[in-house]
């Protein structure tokens, strides 16, 4: 057995988006997944529900009974999805809309959802990749952290801005179990529990998160 050594995980180097079916399970199909490095970060939050507290006071207005029972998980938040870049099909695949063609078929620009309209769908998976590092830098045999979130409802949010300043391209939801995920539909199949609101484990390799562009979903690894 390897011995994998500690490590703390730094940078947003890229992330894969992939389209989910109703029952959670990756859609097939030539466009249905994303491989991008036009990733700044994310940002999220691990949500409890409050479990019951039961109280007594006797007659003389002294607690004789009392119980808090624990919180328990609920789901998770995406505070924030920002991306470095704007790129219309990406942007319509994390939040809904439509991309702005020309009469060739070309991305060219991107249109907001319709109002009321429900831009999340039935969600998708996010995969991404950080650095893991050591004091000495990048680790020799396991240079990077695989994350797997595995059903995000994902909307726009923030404010963007037009001026002298980059503009902002952000997306914010909610995240859920997820057993329909399973392994993946790539040829890296994820080998551990997947179906959690989120996990991550170290690796020796990435794969090309520089096409930047759609990629097809395949019908298994």
């Amino acid at each position: 057995m390897t011995v994998r050594r500690k490590t703390g995980s730094v940078y947003a180097l890229g992330m894969r988006v992939v389209r989910l079916g109703p029952t959670g399970a990756p859609l097939v199909g030539p466009a249905n997944a994303y491989a991008t490095d036009n990733l700044v970060k994310l940002d999220f939050t691990m949500n409890y529900r409050d479990g019951d507290t039961k109280e007594r006071t006797n007659g003389a207005g002294k607690t004789c009974l009392y119980y808090a029972a624990p919180p328990t998980v609920r789901d998770l938040t995406i505070n924030s999805l920002e991306l470095c870049n704007n790129d219309a099909v990406l942007e319509q695949m994390l939040g809904g809309g439509d991309v702005i063609a020309d009469d060739d078929d070309d991305p060219v620009g991107y249109a907001a959802p319709e109002v009321g309209s429900d831009p999340s769908g039935d969600g998708l998976a996010l995969e991404l990749w950080s650095a893991a590092m050591h004091d000495e830098g990048y680790d020799d045999a396991f240079p990077y952290e695989r994350w797997l979130f595995p059903r995000e409802s994902l909307r726009q949010s923030g404010t963007r801005s037009i001026s002298s300043d980059p503009m902002a391209v952000a997306f914010e939801g909610t995240g859920r179990q997820n057993s329909g995920y399973g392994v993946g539909p790539f040829t890296d199949p994820w080998p551990y529990i997947s179906s959690r609101v989120f996990q991550h484990y170290r690796v020796a390799s990435i794969p090309d998160l520089s096409v930047n562009g759609p990629i097809a979903v395949p019908a298994g690894p």
